[in-house]
């Protein structure tokens, strides 16, 4: 652990130097060091063990329940099979699944193909994480090449070399890697109006993990105009959710994980709003701020990107109550095309998510200093609130107090025009 927390800073200095020099370097030779990095640093750290988290150990049991013993993970937990050899590892014993239909039946397809053989099927799925990361740098080019054509190198780097995705991605192997891949090519898509493939891919990303539904309001609105494509792409997607979500289905019970899981709160403001207001008001006045935040974002009219980062980060602030540091994976990958203020608050941000996992997380783990049963949970949860958001706050405020300084001047040449105008 102690390892981990020395061999932060490294990465983390070699990232933000590269992208302070690689727009200086012969565009050739810079494309070549950015292709090559972005290649096989996910390689190098692929077989580290998944020491930040437990998810991939839950992904596969996952799978194993539907293959293995033709059983439905919506309605059968882990512990109902505490002899198989996928169990041990296994966080959330009890949890039934929380993830979409899409994910389930890949990872039903997955542990199938690799039978009992687990490092097989362990391997196999942080392979299929950093396969979906490598796609998502490839449409980060290629919408910044759309938008902002002068940044694509950078923003190539930015998302690629993020120590933040290639330690949740390959090393932890979380199935975000792939709702980014779906996600941002809906944006892609959206930029040029084409809702009848937008949409049914941002149903995608939804039926890997649900949290992108969010985003369907604003990609609703931004196709109003567009009636035909609206609702051909609503109908696509309709037809996608059905046909995945079939052969699992199980009425309510088919959301019984997720219900579990939403009345749980850690690492979020809500956490710390729980420990002096009763939950029959913490969720309602959070849903109120959000839906408030939301509509002033629809008036302001933003474009297709700037407006999914800014209600990705809405969501994550206000309405997330159960917070994980790769949560931040999603608005990370479009504050790199954006750029700008955008980018730049991801700095701080990505250094609270390693402090997040290295004083928050483990630091309660491993019961430090008696913190415990010295200082009780409100202590612990101020912590993990104040690491796992505080760097992505700090960022915002320096952005804002930057603008206001330099307003008119070379603050956008400094930090890289915010830009986005193709999808108005």
């Amino acid at each position: 652990m102690f390892r981990f927390a020395l061999a932060v800073p490294a990465p983390m200095a070699l990232y933000v130097a590269a992208l302070l020099v690689l727009p200086h370097v012969q565009p050739r030779l810079a494309w070549k060091v950015a292709l090559g990095v972005a290649g096989a640093a996910p390689l190098v750290v692929i077989y580290t063990y998944p020491a930040l988290a437990a998810d991939v150990f839950d992904y596969l049991m996952i799978g194993r329940i539907l293959s293995a013993h033709a059983a439905n993970p919506y309605t059968f937990a882990p512990s109902a099979f505490r002899e198989d050899p996928y169990y041990p590892p296994v966080g959330w014993k009890d949890l039934l699944s929380v993830y979409g239909p899409a994910w389930v039946l890949t990872m039903g397809a997955i542990v199938k193909l690799c039978g009992t053989t687990t490092v097989a099927a362990l391997l196999l799925t942080k392979f299929l994480a950093v396969f979906a990361h490598w796609g998502t740098a490839g449409l980060v080019y290629l919408t910044t090449r759309r938008v902002a054509p002068s940044r694509a190198l950078f923003a190539f780097v930015a998302y690629a070399w993020n120590p933040v995705m290639l330690i949740h991605f390959s090393v932890d192997g979380h199935n975000d890697a792939l709702l980014l891949l779906f996600l941002m090519a809906s944006i892609y898509l959206a930029l040029d109006r084409r809702w009848g493939l937008s949409l049914p891919l941002l149903t995608l990303s939804m039926l890997v993990k649900f949290v992108p539904a969010v985003l369907l309001p604003l990609f609703v609105w931004k196709a109003r105009q567009d009636k035909v494509a609206l609702a051909a792409g609503l109908g696509a997607s309709l037809v996608i959710a059905a046909l995945t979500f079939a052969p699992l289905w199980a009425g309510q019970d088919t959301f019984a994980g997720v219900r579990d899981q939403a009345s749980r709160m850690t690492s979020s403001p809500a956490s710390l709003a729980g420990f002096y207001l009763p939950e029959s008001w913490l969720r309602p006045l959070a849903f109120l701020g959000f839906a408030a935040g939301y509509i002033v974002l629809l008036k302001r009219n933003t474009g297709i990107i700037e407006g999914s980062y800014a209600v990705l980060l809405l969501y994550l602030m206000v309405l997330s109550f159960w917070t994980k540091p790769w949560y931040f994976t999603w608005p990370a990958a479009l504050g790199a095309i954006l750029g700008g203020y955008a980018f730049w608050i991801t700095v701080p941000g990505v250094l609270g998510l390693f402090a997040s996992n290295i004083f928050g997380s483990w630091g309660w783990l491993m019961n430090w200093f008696d913190w415990q049963r010295r200082w009780g949970a409100k202590f612990i949860e101020a912590c993990l609130a104040a690491t796992t958001l505080g760097g992505w706050l700090l960022g915002g405020v320096a952005a804002l107090l930057i603008h206001r300084r330099r307003r008119g001047t070379t603050a956008e040449r400094a930090f890289g025009r915010t830009a986005e105008r193709a999808a108005g």
